[in-house]
């Protein structure tokens, strides 16, 4: 095998004790192992012999198993450490036990889930030095051991094929330095047949999360894949295409900047770049002529999979369009509408409200949008009965983007709601892209639709398959446009084609919204005049130190009043900061939940959970949804490295979830939230850092917007005037290259 780094050693030995190993289990540990006197190891380990008990040395790593029943290959480098020389271990590799304490303690690990000691034991008392083959060659015989059902051996067929697969791998990759958890993510990813498959083309690990260009070019240097490979320069540009859209939400990239992207990646660090501007080009159009890039406009190139959603979606919408509401179907709804004004006591709509109503009603795909307090609940409200009055036991279906925004959702439309991943089973990874959900047909109404980016919205009306639904959007055209690629609101709005009612007038005023509304307002049309009162407060703070001591004053106090649910810190940047959420949320996570003696603790990457922390969920999965905010109720850790602890999370929609180690990868602390996590929620008090020191690309006047209106009772923004100037005066609404409007217009002949 061609190495990436020709000092990595490998080192069979067995676990002895743990070194280093933090409060209740931790992703990074130190072990001392123990190889026996036949390896070839350095001089410094081997004057440590005990005779007879063979060396023993310190292994550093992450999530390194503490079976000493098991022989393990480590990976790693020898490096000089304040313990002396130790292995820093990259991969391992977990060997055939040799022992049949050893296969009982293979079949505990963490990749035979729902097996445990017991079973396993069970197993190895049944089969003994058999084992290994039963479970390789003839799973099925373990039906006749007592516990073990077709679930339990289906869990032990997915484990073994698992740790087989990672072990190769392991192998295979252990000269690039990737971490354990990288590897495991790239088997589970790529499957069996990773090695193979990464052999035929190592850019394959490009589809892997986590594992970009850079990660890729790796391998293939290591398996002399040629610098001006056509194989190396579809795969740069395929990523400076992804890049690009990841980084400014675009769907598209202008072909000049394309080139540029892509030519750095390629060159850059080489004293003669390989790649010459000609040979780009030849592979440039070679994609363009196998469709798997397309240019519109002359000059906007799209990723296949990003013009094939816009594509979609505007075929879905203008399909829908077409199907016009009969004239008497119109009328009636009308006609229910008017009796249902009036028969409702405490719901009466001004005209603009009732003709967003009539609007809504009479049309397949509509649009409401605007700001808080201008009444979008109270006519979804009245759509919904006036469309259950003409329509008894017809479908209604509520959906949103987050779980919390769908339980708002549900709270004031008085039915249940979902989000939309649970609905169409966006990560059901068993449903293919064709045999996705549906959505029944009837009345299907999606709130917080600038939250929704152009990935989901294209899965979403690919799952709405009966031309005779209604579709209505709703949504506030002024918040921050989505975390994922597109403009997906903006440009419906703006399309031409799909009717938009624009919600202006203010109603909600009373209580401490009405401060907050009326500044909110003065945002979005770009004034500086904000008026201040006890719900909405502007907190002097010079610099980032006298900002931090404010916040956690303010913070204390917010707490005490609200609750800590009920408080959140919303921070324009996530990273590198003092006042940034990853900072803010360590030292809020002290002030309310700090560590005790006897109170479970893990350390998951850079961030230690604690029990009773308040926790986000940051990826939607088949468990919780993006933005789903919970309890960390309960954490049960290992004695070991902690590759067996487990979580139970009470998130807030009401599920209790029970998470492994690997699933709280997809977890953050919630204390500090940035403003775009915060979309869909509410809280009773925001505090919100503006300062003239953290300008960036993200200060502009829809994220201090979005931020203002997540505040129901008080708003304390921390800063100085000059930052919130800044913001104000730095729109972006369309700024996001996209054609999703113009497609719809094409196909409606407009």
């Amino acid at each position: 095998m061609n190495t990436g780094n020709s000092s990595t050693v490998s080192v069979v030995g067995q676990y002895c004790r743990s070194r280093i190993r933090k409060a209740g289990g931790s992703g990074f540990c130190v072990h001392i192992i123990r190889a026996d006197e036949t390896q070839d190891l350095p001089a410094a380990v081997k004057a440590r012999c005990r005779k007879g008990r063979g060396y023993e040395f310190p292994a550093a790593g992450c999530g390194l198993p503490a079976a000493s029943a098991l022989k393990i290959r480590y990976f790693g480098t020898w490096e000089n450490s304040g313990y002396g020389i130790q292995l820093k271990v990259s991969a391992y590799e977990i060997l055939k036990p040799e022992t049949v304490k050893g296969m009982t303690a293979y079949l505990s690990g963490r990749h035979f889930r729902g097996i445990g000691p017991a079973l396993a034991k069970a197993i190895t008392d049944r089969f003994g030095d058999d084992t290994w083959m039963i479970l390789k060659n003839h799973p099925d015989k373990l039906l006749s051991v007592r516990g073990i059902s077709v679930a339990k051996l289906e869990a032990l067929k997915r484990g073994f094929r698992e740790t087989e697969s990672i072990n190769e791998l392991s192998v295979f990759l252990a000269s690039y330095g990737f971490s354990t958890d990288r590897i495991s993510a790239i088997s589970r990813h790529l499957g069996p047949d990773a090695v193979e498959i990464i052999r035929a083309n190592p850019f394959a690990v490009m589809d892997v999360p986590g594992c970009g260009f850079s990660i890729a070019d790796s391998i293939a240097r290591g398996l002399d894949v040629m610098l001006a490979s056509p194989q190396r320069i579809k795969a740069a540009l395929v990523s400076a295409l992804r890049n690009d859209s990841a980084f400014t939400g675009s769907m598209c990239t202008h072909s000049a900047d394309a080139e540029r992207l892509a030519m750095q990646l390629l060159n850059t660090g080489f004293a003669e770049p390989p790649v010459s501007q000609s040979a780009y080009r030849q592979v440039f159009q070679a994609c363009l002529d196998e469709k798997q890039i397309s240019v519109s406009d002359g000059d906007l190139v799209f990723l296949k999979e990003n013009e094939q959603a816009e594509t979609r979606t505007a075929l879905a919408l203008a399909r829908l369009m077409k199907h016009e509401i009969p004239v008497p179907l119109k009328q009636k709804y009308l006609q229910e509408l008017e009796r249902c004004c009036r028969q409702e006591k405490g719901r009466k709509l001004s005209e603009g409200q009732k003709e967003a109503c009539r609007t809504s009603l009479c049309s397949r795909v509509s649009i409401i949008t605007g700001g808080p307090g201008t009444g979008k609940t109270t006519i979804l409200k009245t759509v919904i009965e006036t469309y259950r009055r003409v329509h008894p036991g017809g479908n209604v279906t509520l959906m949103a983007p987050t779980g919390k925004a769908a339980r708002r959702m549900s709270e004031s439309a008085g039915l249940p709601a979902s989000t939309i991943h649970m609905k169409i089973r966006y990560y059901d990874r068993e449903m293919k892209y064709s045999e996705c959900a549906e959505i029944p047909g009837g009345l299907i109404v999606v709130d917080e639709m600038s939250m929704v980016d152009q990935y989901l919205m294209d899965r979403m009306v690919s799952c709405i398959r009966d031309d005779s639904s209604h579709l209505l959007m709703v949504g506030d055209s002024s918040q921050l446009p989505s975390v994922g690629p597109g403009d997906v609101l903006h440009e419906l709005t703006s399309s031409g084609v799909i009717p938009v009612s624009v919600l202006t007038e203010v109603f909600r005023q009373a209580d401490g919204a009405g401060m907050i509304v009326s500044n909110a307002q003065a945002i979005n049309a770009g004034s500086h005049a904000l008026a201040c009162n006890p719900h909405f407060q502007l907190v002097g703070a010079a610099d980032e130190r006298q900002a931090l001591e404010e916040i956690l004053h303010i913070y204390r106090e917010e707490t005490k009043i609200f609750g800590i649910e009920n408080v959140a810190l919303l921070t324009p940047l996530r990273h590198k900061r003092i006042v940034s959420v990853d900072h803010m949320n360590r030292l809020l996570q002290d002030i309310v939940n700090p560590e005790a003696d006897g109170k479970p603790s893990v350390q998951i990457g850079g961030t230690v959970f604690r029990e009773g922390d308040r926790v986000i969920q940051m990826k939607n999965t088949i468990f919780a949804s993006n933005g789903d905010i919970g309890a960390l109720r309960q954490i049960e850790a290992d004695e070991g490295s902690g590759d067996d602890a487990s979580f139970e999370i009470a998130f807030e929609n009401g599920n209790t979830v029970h998470y492994e180690r690997e699933d709280m990868q997809n977890v953050d602390l919630a204390y500090a939230l940035t403003v775009h996590k915060s979309q869909g929620s509410e809280y009773e008090s925001v505090i919100i850092p503006m300062l003239s020191s953290q300008k960036c690309s993200l200060f502009k006047r829809n994220l201090l917007y979005t931020a203002c209106t997540r505040g129901r009772q008080r708003v304390i923004i921390v800063g100085d005037p000059e930052a919130v100037n800044w913001c104000i005066d730095h729109a972006e609404a369309g700024m996001r290259l996209t054609r999703l409007g113009e497609r719809i217009r094409k196909l409606c002949n407009l």
